[in-house]
């Protein structure tokens, strides 16, 4: 494979679904509210870290689907479903 093909499959897989690729994007922005609201109250800092610590594991467990659809030989992104699965693989990430 070529250097061009490699790079242009890289660039059209996440954008193979579209829906899931603004949805994951909405996630990574969200879990990162901890570092970005940093300075907010002691209360409301903990509600912001609690939010983005769940929000991580959920993330960590559809980056670990990704690789296992990927090997599998799809070309396409997997659903974003599952809730409770994503965050225990995410645990199991950790």
């Amino acid at each position: 494979m070529k250097i061009g093909e490699i790079i242009n499959d890289s660039i059209k897989y996440p954008l193979s679904n579209k829906k899931t690729f603004l949805f994951l994007g909405l996630i990574v922005i969200l879990g990162d509210l901890y570092s970005i609201f940093g300075s907010i109250t002691h209360n409301g800092l903990i509600v912001i870290f609690g939010i983005s610590f769940i929000i991580a594991f959920v993330r960590s467990g559809y980056q670990l689907r990704i690789m296992e659809f990927s090997t599998a030989d799809n070309n396409i992104l997997p659903e974003l479903n599952k809730w409770k699965d994503l965050f225990i693989n995410g645990l199991k990430v950790l």
